[in-house]
């Protein structure tokens, strides 16, 4: 970059003084900025040295690779309005891409330290900015003396708010405080105005998504759906139409399954708090992974709903302070009794969790001192669980990854993840080998055929919303191995056969004895040695397996179906939000 780069945008400033606003009052700043050349584009980074940490050196841009960066924090920005406030320039890298991407949006730079503007001016190029207001060293006050109302969307320059923690809450304080003075009152409303509930569900073809639907208009209630497609996922396009339904449909909360739809940037989230409209993120599958990193998701619109209440005191620990509790239940459209013939004595379905296992561990194949340390981590895991789902205390084992050095948090979610799939796979083989003197059915992935080294009867997989309920009713007895991700919480299956009118034999967990209370109701078992001798004990003995079968279908049908989880929720939502 040269000096006439810096005159440019000097004369640039000098033309364009009704939209440049330096505060004099302020003339030093606080830290020691420099630049350097990035290791791989060879163009100028920016580092700062902080006093307060021994003079530690602190990267505000890429070492390696500011422009790439640069184009993927643009790349993942969606603007819903007119106006973005590019708070923190840095060198200029990011707002030169963000320009890029939305050549037509109105930018608006606040930069709190002179130092790192003026250094910035021999790096861009203002005229191909073309920002329509910039403030230099102003904080919230002096902004709103120039300018007082923003309706503008904020994107901030992480690395240097580290520096200015107070100073940047104040400003992005003042911000969002006038943006949503900005809204228009078309996007607020009542909710739960009428005895119809309306819910907007993102779907994506994810479980559950059919059941509820379904569930919420076998009650009722009204529900749109808005479908995502995974594997063709355009985020701005996605925003537009679920503008567009919350306009026309004016739901009183959204639902979605496992977060989906939600980004770790919390823009979505921002975007229901800003226009006061509640959301239900309803988790089936562990929570821990996928909220560890959205942490900017925290609002008083979102609810958290947990099928295994275990989860809830970790969730309000960091900061979700809204968690219910709520199991899952089966669809008796989907699972009920059908007059067919008996053609399998004992039955399991379900995946090996090779897949998973093998997905997860795609971030970290290439470590070796990880892949050392795998299996350890696995044994110990489930041996502690084991321990935990018998109500005992761990003891001496100790199962942490505190030890182990992951690259970012991402891998090692990717690890923990793997380690749980790999355990469950342990724990359901265990199981299904005491099924060897029965001649079982199994149902699932290819790869059951690698691992098991008993005589089974091998089925392919079977499809959920087709086949599956002639498969319950197909088996004398349906033969469970709850995923080790549930620790108090039920799979579908204990719900789902018996729906069916299905006997169902299960490993124990805390739902099993809250939901069918004593084992005349739903017989478990507690250690895997019990699995052969009540195996032959309920096969030998069709009364008795009859019994407590019509009982299983009484609670379940009663008590356990989507449309009670639906209506429950909608109480607990009503309830906060009327």
């Amino acid at each position: 970059m040269t000096l006439e780069t810096y005159n440019n945008n000097i004369n640039w400033l000098c033309v364009n003084k009704s939209r440049c606003f330096i505060n004099p009052e302020i003339s030093q700043s606080v830290y020691q900025f420099q630049t350097v050349i990035s290791k791989t584009e060879s163009v100028p980074s920016l580092i700062v040295s902080v006093a307060s940490k021994d003079w530690e050196i602190v990267d505000i841009h890429s070492e390696f690779a500011p422009l790439k960066e640069a184009e993927q924090i643009a790349g993942s920005l969606v603007i819903h309005g007119d106006e973005l406030v590019v708070l923190g320039l840095g060198l200029g890298y990011v707002a030169t891409a963000i320009r890029k991407r939305f050549p037509d949006k109105k930018l608006i730079l606040i930069e709190p330290d002179k130092q790192v503007f003026y250094l910035a001016l021999k790096h861009i190029d203002l005229a191909f900015l073309d920002f329509t207001a910039i403030y230099v060293g102003y904080d919230d006050a002096g902004i709103n003396a120039v300018r007082p109302l923003f309706s503008a969307e904020i994107y901030t320059q992480k690395s240097i708010e580290r520096l200015y923690p107070e100073k940047y809450a104040r400003i992005k304080a003042y911000l969002q405080k006038s943006q949503k003075h900005s809204l228009s009152e078309k996007w607020r409303y009542q909710k739960f105005t009428a005895d119809v509930t309306r819910i907007l569900f993102i779907d994506s073809g994810y479980v559950l998504s059919k059941e509820c639907l379904t569930a919420i208009q076998k009650t009722g209630n009204l529900a749109r759906y808005i479908h995502i497609d995974t594997d063709n996922y355009d985020y701005e396009i996605f925003i537009k139409r679920l503008l567009n339904d919350i306009i026309e449909f004016k739901p009183d909360f959204v639902l979605t399954i496992n977060h989906l739809g939600f980004d770790k940037e919390g823009r979505l989230t921002q975007l229901f708090s800003d226009i006061e409209l509640p959301f239900v993120s309803w988790f089936v599958d562990s929570p821990n992974v996928v909220l560890s990193s959205y942490d900017l998701n925290i609002s008083d619109f979102c609810n958290i709903f947990v099928w295994d209440d275990i989860y809830i005191p970790q969730l309000k620990e960091k900061g979700y302070h809204s968690c219910e509790y709520l199991p899952l239940a089966t669809d008796t459209s989907i699972f009920y009794p059908k007059k067919v013939s008996h053609k399998y004595n004992v039955s399991f379905v379900g995946s090996s969790m090779t897949f998973a296992v093998h997905k997860n561990m795609q971030s970290w194949v290439h470590r070796d001192d990880l892949q050392r340390a795998f299996p350890e981590k696995v044994q110990l895991f489930l041996a502690a669980k084991t321990l935990v789902l018998k109500g005992e205390e761990a003891g001496d084992i100790s199962y942490t990854l505190d030890d182990l050095y992951f690259d970012n948090s991402d891998q090692r979610e990717d690890f923990a993840a793997a380690v749980l799939w790999r355990a469950t796979q342990i724990y359901r083989q265990s199981g299904i080998d005491k099924l060897a003197d029965f001649m079982p059915a199994v149902s699932g992935d290819p790869n059951w055929s690698n691992m098991l080294t008993i005589e089974y009867e091998t089925l392919s997989e079977r499809w959920y919303y087709e086949d599956l309920c002639d498969f319950y009713n197909q088996s004398r007895i349906s033969f469970n191995m709850t995923s080790l991700q549930m620790t108090h919480a039920v799979n579908q299956r204990v719900f789902d056969v018996p729906a069916t009118g299905g006997f169902l034999l299960t490993d124990y967990r805390k739902q099993v004895a809250e939901f069918f209370e004593t084992k005349d109701n739903l017989v478990w078992f507690d250690n895997v040695e019990e699995i052969p001798s009540l195996l032959k004990f309920y096969l030998d003995n069709e009364k008795e397996r009859k019994r407590i079968s019509d009982s299983a279908y009484s609670i379940v049908t009663k008590n356990h179906t989507y449309d009670h989880r639906i209506k429950k929720m909608i109480e607990i939502m009503k309830k906060k939000y009327k």
